[in-house]
């Protein structure tokens, strides 16, 4: 009889609203029933909202996965979560493959080599870079316009790029521009720039820019005017040029001569033949 009234009580509170709260304290139930009865009340109100939580806690350890997933889903209110919506979506966009033809996961194993290496040679070119470098720093160092303070700057610079952290050389472009970036930045820190000459326009040639004029003509033609050379193709001409004068005044006077010689024996004949025609008092005469 008490189990049946405290579920109307209950029932009273959860559903009656202010009217059954009022009437249960009218009723003259005492405090440590009101009290039973509100803990209930809590404790229903947590297992309603974390049920998804209490079922998959209540399942057995012989209990698959998909049952623990249909444990731990909550439950179907009407209407369909977006994320749910977007997941039916996907599945729906590829078609999954046949039982048959699913094949276990595979996990890449990269291979490692532990086998020792010979160091890569330096080109030539490479050698020349480095010496090159090797020899600006080193004119720079002796600079009498640096500052004590700018030379020990520059002495640390030096020494950390010997260090174990030493960041290596980029492989890429932009890594290239941003180091190089860095250490234009670190040159004007120092102050390097400051006894630049300023004020003087730069000399362009018109013909750089021209879209009609190749470059490599361009390129040509500059190199021939500051070295003050001839191209070869010019020399060869020249040589040409040289080589046929004397073979076309050579042809000309001998198409003269021989020109004179027909001449002559034309007339020769001529003067043969109008001779044998003539009477004897003519050839007389």
């Amino acid at each position: 009889m008490s189990r049946r009234l405290e579920d109307a009580t209950e029932d009273a509170l959860l559903e009656g609203g202010r009217a059954g709260r009022k009437a249960v304290e009218e009723a003259g139930f005492s405090e440590e029933l009101k009290q039973r009865l509100l803990e209930r009340i809590e404790s229903h109100k947590f297992k309603s909202e974390n049920a998804a939580a209490f079922a998959e806690a209540g399942l057995t350890s012989s209990a698959g996965r998909g049952s623990r997933d249909i444990a731990a889903s909550q439950a179907w209110t009407g209407e369909e979560k977006p994320e749910d919506t977007m997941l039916r979506m996907l599945d729906d966009a590829r078609k999954p493959l046949a039982p048959g033809l699913r094949g276990p996961a595979k996990i890449p194993r990269p291979i490692v080599d532990m086998r020792l290496r010979p160091q890569p040679k330096l080109r030539p070119g490479d050698k020349l870079a480095n010496a090159r470098d090797k020899t600006s720093i080193y004119a720079i160092s002796k600079d009498t316009q640096m500052s004590d303070e700018e030379r020990e700057k520059l002495r640390q610079e030096l020494k950390d790029r010997f260090t174990p952290g030493a960041r290596a050389m980029p492989n890429s472009i932009r890594g290239l521009a941003a180091l190089a970036n860095e250490r234009i930045e670190d040159a004007i820190a120092r102050g390097q720039f400051k006894n630049i000459p300023r004020g003087k326009a730069i000399v362009r040639d018109a013909r750089a820019d021209n879209p009609f004029l190749d470059t490599t003509e361009y390129i040509m033609n500059k190199m021939i005017q500051r070295q003050d050379i001839v191209p070869p193709w010019i020399e060869k001409q020249q040589e040409l040029v040289k080589a046929a004068n004397p073979w076309r005044l050579s042809s000309r006077t001998n198409a003269q001569g021989r020109g004179i010689c027909c001449v002559g024996a034309v007339a020769q004949s001529k003067e043969k033949g109008r001779r044998t025609n003539l009477r004897p008092n003519e050839c007389y005469e």
